[in-house]
């Protein structure tokens, strides 16, 4: 049986092309809905599988996440 490449014979000689990013914009409505929510006194949550950063970011922008609240 031939052998298995080392992990430096299968990386050698290869050109990195590039990265790719992707982006999940939420819906146009979900801050209006938000709004509102907090406006008839219901404490709107979110739950994602993002990374805490990124459910965060999210979040604040949505109007989700305020001064004072944390993310876990």
């Amino acid at each position: 049986m031939p052998e298995e490449p080392t992990i430096e014979e299968v990386e050698r000689g290869l050109t990195f092309l590039g990265l790719v990013g992707m982006i999940d914009p939420p819906r146009p409505e979900a801050k209006a809905a938000v709004a509102v929510c907090r406006q008839a006194g219901i404490k709107p949550v979110m739950i994602t599988g993002d990374h805490v950063v990124t459910a965060s970011a999210i979040a604040k922008e949505l109007g989700i996440l305020q001064e004072g609240d944390r993310a876990i």
